[in-house]
């Protein structure tokens, strides 16, 4: 299977995010994989992270949290025989 590309898109900061006291960077990464494509936008908190390092923090948010999904979705995975089977039949 290819590797999926993600690249940074933008950073938006400082920003509120609604019942807040906390200023937020947004950084937005653009994901494309195949026919599949989507931006993920990743909020870091401005009162623990300089907004200099925001990027590089988003990126491992990113990591963990894209780890926790593929963790938490191993179920749904189907064998190539499993995907075959439910090809539609002409």
């Amino acid at each position: 299977m290819d590797k999926a590309q993600v690249t940074f898109v933008r950073m938006e900061a400082p920003l509120r995010v609604d019942g807040s006291n906390t200023d937020f960077a947004r950084v937005t990464f653009r994901v494309l994989h195949g026919l599949l494509g989507f931006e993920v936008p990743v909020l870091v908190s401005l009162r623990h992270y300089d907004e200099a390092d925001a990027i590089t923090i988003a990126r491992s948010y990113l990591h963990e949290q894209s780890a926790t999904i593929a963790a938490a979705t191993t179920s749904w995975k189907l064998t190539d025989t499993e995907k075959a089977a439910k090809v539609k039949k002409a």
